[in-house]
């Protein structure tokens, strides 16, 4: 499966990104980006492929997905119910050049 590197939409001053994912299924596509980013899932669940790992998210999980590394979320379907996720965005730089351990 073909990585899609993905570049977030933001200006040089936005230091966040944060997100709202709502419909029958995330973004579906196997990809990554530079930014590292935290996701709860408020409604839905599937399954995740972070790297070559495979696991299972839930409602009420917090997701935590480094820099640069391929990931898909793979929703089960339930048209009956949307799935919904908040994320928030950053890099190493984004709190200053103290706040990263490099």
């Amino acid at each position: 499966m073909e990585v899609l590197p993905f570049k977030l939409p933001k200006s040089e001053k936005d230091a966040l990104i944060y997100q709202e994912d709502t419909g029958v299924a995330f973004y579906e596509q196997l990809h990554q980006h530079e930014e590292m980013q935290i996701s709860y899932i408020v409604k839905g669940l599937g399954t995740l492929i972070v790297g070559d790992n495979i696991s299972v998210f839930n409602e009420n999980d917090i997701l935590v997905i480094g820099e640069n590394l391929p990931h898909v979320f793979r929703t089960d379907y339930d048209l009956s119910t949307n799935a919904e996720m908040l994320t928030l965005f950053f890099t190493k730089t984004s709190f200053g050049k103290d706040f990263s351990t490099e």
